[in-house]
């Protein structure tokens, strides 16, 4: 399964729900397709399909802090359902 925006899918919703079905994905450098044209300011067209996004060597520390606290089994029920967001384990500032 890949990244997954629109739960609202039944197929989606029912690989989301499957634990087997999640991965975590790196966030050393990483691609999302955009179905919309982006213009990222620099002169060029704007885009469509491909997004780049990578994090850089100071915004690490706080991520892998949230990253962790995010992934610690006690966050997960039974059912292998994430209790909190990852986002809740953020800081404004991450």
């Amino acid at each position: 399964m890949t990244n997954v925006r629109n739960l609202a899918l039944p197929q989606l919703r029912q690989l989301a729900e499957r634990p087997e079905n999640r991965c975590v994905v790196p966030l050393t450098e990483f691609c999302e397709f955009t179905p919309g044209k982006h213009d990222l300011g620099d002169g060029k067209p704007p885009l469509k399909g491909e997004m780049w996004f990578s994090v850089i060597d100071r915004e690490w520390p706080a991520l892998r802090d949230a990253f962790e606290r995010w992934l610690d089994p006690a966050n997960f029920d039974t059912e292998g359902r994430q209790r909190q967001s990852l986002a809740s384990f953020r800081s404004p500032a991450a």
